[in-house]
């Protein structure tokens, strides 16, 4: 039977260790936890809301149509996107490095 690290010891699996650094069992690939998930839920909305926000006051100084505020809409989703990718990839990779 194997050990378990001691509880004083902020290693691979102990309850000190951060979410980055948790490790899957037989995987070798770091988990995915609660906080994972609420990081890359905040990242996506502040990513949509800078992007409409940018949108929305080039839109207000140029005095033009909703035009800007939809290519900032478009460009936020993209960022989302991209950033949650960018978060998420090391938790798909087979060897568990990014």
């Amino acid at each position: 039977m194997p050990t378990r690290p001691d509880a004083r010891f902020a290693g691979p699996g102990s309850c000190c260790a951060g979410p980055a650094s948790r490790v899957a069992p037989n995987r070798g690939r770091p988990e995915l936890d609660i906080t994972g998930f609420l990081t890359i839920g905040a990242m996506i909305a502040g990513c949509v809301i800078a992007g409409l926000g940018v949108g929305l006051l080039a839109d207000h100084e140029l005095g033009s149509s909703p035009v800007f505020t939809f290519i900032g809409l478009i460009c936020g989703i993209g960022a989302g996107v991209t950033a949650t990718w960018l978060r998420i990839r090391k938790y798909f990779n087979e060897s568990g490095s990014s």
